[in-house]
């Protein structure tokens, strides 16, 4: 029988901070991700933790019951989330979705969304990038520039999100076993390659590193000297015309 939690008592954990042994963790979280409504290629528990080494689960704060999971790998560019799940489609709304964006929110995560889970955090306000260099950049040989849908493209009304047209930055890939399927990037990779922490905690160095910071000097710096050389243009052009 499914052990009932009351809303407020649900929290996130890591993994070490549980009283379950890490087996028996890795079990009920593997059980959660078979059960998901969706094609499961992981077939055995520890390819599934070989893959996803970092994962954050929901639980019950007193007796540490499960009640569902984000799990993401690292690549070059950040903390890439590949799959989340939960006991009920409530929990998923009500926790797993809140958390999801939290994490694309958080400078170095970021992940390639389409369909039920790409319409809900849209309902949340969170926007896809559309910047076809990063897109490409983080794809790499995954996906060609010419497959990336931008404003006017008439594929964006092929391949729909919902019953509304797909949003501009989407592309389209060809999955094996799957055929051409359409997706879109969310959050905020690391183009820098450069993090704070490690594992599975890393973050973007050159947002939270203060590199954004002196970015912004340099560039009000550059524009009062543009503006000064500006003005010293101005005045030798006054006197050239005053001249004539």
């Amino acid at each position: 029988m499914e052990q009932k939690c009351e809303t407020g008592t649900l929290q996130w954990k890591k993994m070490s901070e549980m009283k379950e042994t890490e087996e028996i963790i890795k079990n009920k979280l593997f059980e959660m991700y078979k059960a998901r409504p969706l094609s499961t290629p992981i077939t055995d528990v520890n390819e599934l933790f070989n893959y996803y080494p970092c994962n954050t689960s929901i639980l019950c704060s007193e007796s540490d019951e499960i009640y569902g999971g984000i799990m993401w790998w690292q690549s070059d560019y950040g903390n890439k989330i590949s799959t989340s799940f939960s006991i009920n489609p409530t929990i998923y709304k009500t926790h797993i979705i809140p958390k999801y964006k939290e994490l694309l929110l958080t400078p170095g995560y970021y992940a390639e969304l389409s369909e039920a889970l790409e319409y809900l955090l849209r309902t949340t306000g969170l926007e896809n990038i559309k910047d076809k260099t990063i897109i490409k950049t983080i794809l790499g040989s995954l996906v060609n520039y010419e497959d990336i849908l931008m404003d006017g493209d008439s594929r964006l009304y092929k391949y729909k999100l919902g019953k509304n047209p797909s949003p501009p930055g989407s592309y389209l890939r060809d999955i094996t076993g799957v055929g051409i399927e359409r997706k879109a990037l969310y959050g905020l990779p690391c183009m820098s390659k450069e993090f704070n922490g490690k594992e599975c905690d890393r973050t973007c160095k050159t947002i939270r590193g203060g590199s954004l910071r002196k970015n912004k000097r340099k560039s009000k710096k550059y524009s009062r000297k543009n503006l000064r050389k500006n003005k010293r243009k101005s005045k030798v052009f006054k006197k050239e015309f005053e001249k004539k």
